[in-house]
């Protein structure tokens, strides 16, 4: 689970609710006045979905209002950020990414009508480790295996297959690195998300 302060929870809030503290003292009401909507741009369960679920039931706690977490797969995180950035700015939608869906997304592919630039960093939620997990089954027990394993597979005209969150997303350039530094041709398998992966 996630431990963040008090502090930390309040200044990731403090950005959603700039735009509440600068108005005219006769419009000004409590923030929020509805539930807020964490929208998590993969399907339920893997890592970016368990920080917003951490992420919400401390906010809930702190605002005073429900916060709901919304998962919205697909197109590597863009459907979820065209979705965030269709609704009014009211802070009552907040897109729970990363660079991964916001940079790598457009410039991997035309479909998403968005820039990094259109959205702005309220606050980091966690940080999260990358590792190279393979089945059981499979001979190889490191790294170096791994990669002599993939070559022959390769040799052989039956490549190794490698997952991803989506087409675009760092985990699927960071598959196409690893087998173009290790010279051994892999095949991309990609998914919505973490937890069918």
């Amino acid at each position: 689970m996630i431990r963040m302060s008090r502090r930390q929870v309040l200044g990731f809030i403090g950005g959603i609710a700039t735009a509440a503290t600068i108005l005219p003292a006769s419009w000004a009401q409590a923030f929020p006045t509805k539930p807020v909507t964490l929208v998590v741009p993969y399907t339920p369960g893997g890592a970016s979905d368990v920080m917003a679920r951490a992420l919400a039931a401390r906010m809930a706690d702190d605002l005073g209002q429900p916060v709901i977490v919304e998962n919205l797969g697909g197109a590597t995180g863009a459907i979820a950020a065209q979705r965030v950035l269709n609704k009014p700015a009211d802070g009552l939608q907040v897109y729970v990414g990363s660079s991964n869906e916001l940079i790598l997304g457009p410039l991997a592919t035309s479909s998403p009508r968005f820039k990094s630039e259109d959205f702005q960093m309220v606050g980091k939620v966690g940080d999260l480790t990358l590792a190279i997990l393979s089945r059981g089954s499979l001979p190889p027990n490191n790294i170096k295996e791994l990669i002599e394993y993939a070559a022959l597979r390769a040799r052989e005209g039956n490549p190794l297959t490698y997952g991803s969150v989506g087409p675009g997303s760092l985990y699927h350039l960071l598959g196409e690195k690893f087998s173009q530094l290790t010279g051994a041709p892999m095949v991309h398998v990609p998914y919505k998300g973490g937890t069918p992966l």
